[in-house]
């Protein structure tokens, strides 16, 4: 089954259903991500006029994500202490309280998976 979206179709199956509330979820995606590599035009999760606030080879393939409802809305970048980890956010635009709530949410779920003290320094470009 497909469906015709602002002159693109998109593809679907019919047997599997559709998440019920995808929103106010945050994932915290790295680098080199099916999401993201899996499709030439990127158009339906990023919008192209971030590409100056990614690192400085400016392609979103280089880059790890923070995807919310579906869309990316920031990068992240980690670092490494002997048992913390420090996690850098680089949001595109500010995030409103539910958002900040679930964005916290799924860093404190990356500092348990690495069994880590998880640090958030922010910022918003």
């Amino acid at each position: 089954m497909h469906q015709l979206v602002d002159g693109q179709t998109y593809w679907f199956s019919t047997s599997t259903l559709p998440a019920k509330d995808i929103s106010q979820t945050v994932y915290l995606l790295p680098n080199f991500d099916e999401y993201i590599v899996g499709y030439t035009d990127r158009s339906a999760v990023f919008d192209a006029s971030h590409t100056n606030k990614l690192d400085s080879r400016g392609n979103i393939l280089f880059n790890h994500t923070i995807v919310l409802d579906g869309r990316v809305v920031g990068n992240w970048k980690r670092t490494m202490k002997k048992d913390t980890v420090i996690l850098t956010p680089s949001l595109f635009t500010p995030l409103n309280e539910a958002e900040t709530r679930a964005f916290t949410t799924s860093a404190n779920h990356y500092g348990t998976f690495l069994g880590m003290t998880l640090n958030v320094t922010s910022r918003v470009e």
